[in-house]
């Protein structure tokens, strides 16, 4: 008897843990499938967010590339409003500086004005306008030249220029010295020249106290890009104004200098559209360094890297 009421307690004992159990096992079943559907609605809502963010992305990118269309029409139609106000307005300069001309050679002054040189004012001003439109001019097509990318022989374009500049050359008594090897470079090879031309032409220009501009040239490697060095030892100028000088119509010295401060702001704009940058270092009264970097000509061209021959014929 006392065996068999163990055993009853024993099965019911039993059977009440399995209720415990069982009664456990729903309630984290139960806890489980809260747990899951929870994480099933933060994954909707975190899909649902990173379709917003694609969505807000690809309307993003489709807003900035129609305000930049709208701004390179904006820009593309200043231009060229700007280019046809330039060359209509060189007409009418043209016109003055030759009636001037006229009145020069044709009529004398009255009594009390034979001293006065009216007339050459007049036809010197609208030359200095009609240069200053055609420097405009320069500049505004360089928006729409095509550019094509060659393996240039920087001693031919070197060349080249110095033979452009030679009557100044040997006004100055310029000395140039060009370091070789000049390592080769990618890039436009009238554009290259027009750079040359812009940067040689100030250093044999800004001189100090008259002395004989002395002016050397060499290249340096920076892996993929060649950079190309411009030094002087002419007036210079404040280091604070190493970026504004490449803007147009700025000039940092008096009118003793010649020019119409846009020929940096040409320099500049070239060698962008040749995917390179351009900046200078200077000093006052120590001279200036300009350099520009462009991509560099493949090594395997020894023609581009070696042939230097061109500036061997240029006497500097």
């Amino acid at each position: 008897m006392t065996t068999y009421s163990l055993t009853s307690l024993t099965a019911v004992a039993l059977i009440q843990a399995l209720i415990y159990l069982k009664q456990k096992a729903q309630d984290y079943s139960l806890s489980l499938e809260q747990e899951m559907a929870r994480r099933k609605e933060a994954e909707a809502s975190l899909q649902q967010a990173r379709d917003s963010l694609q969505s807000y992305a690809v309307t993003l990118e489709h807003n900035v590339q129609q305000r930049t269309r709208d701004l390179q029409e904006t820009i593309a139609h200043l231009e060229g409003v700007l280019y046809h106000m330039a060359h209509d307005l060189r007409s009418p300069l043209r016109a003055m500086a030759g009636y001037s001309s006229l009145i020069q050679s044709h009529y004398q002054p009255g009594p009390g004005f034979e001293q006065e040189d009216w007339p050459e004012r007049i036809s010197r001003a609208a030359l200095r306008m009609d240069a200053l439109l055609q420097d405009l001019l320069t500049y505004g097509k360089l928006g729409h030249a095509p550019f094509r990318s060659e393996n240039l022989d920087l001693g031919q374009a070197l060349a080249d220029t110095l033979i452009r500049l030679r009557p100044q050359i040997e006004a100055t008594g310029a000395r140039i010295t060009i370091e070789k090897p000049l390592l080769g470079v990618c890039a436009d090879p009238e554009s290259l020249r027009e750079v040359f031309h812009h940067l040689l032409g100030n250093a044999l220009k800004f001189t100090a106290f008259q002395r004989p501009p002395e002016i050397r040239v060499w290249t340096e490697d920076l892996k993929d890009l060649t950079r190309i060095w411009v030094e002087d030892k002419g007036i210079g100028f404040d280091p604070m104004y190493a970026e504004r000088i490449f803007s147009v119509f700025e000039k940092l010295h008096d009118s003793e200098y010649e020019g119409h401060g846009i020929g940096l702001a040409i320099v500049r704009k070239v060698i962008s559209r040749m995917h390179g940058q351009v900046g200078a270092l200077s000093e006052p009264g120590q001279g200036s360094h300009f350099w520009i970097t462009l991509p560099k000509a493949p090594l395997a061209d020894n023609r581009v890297v070696q042939n230097t021959s061109a500036l061997d014929s240029v006497h500097v």
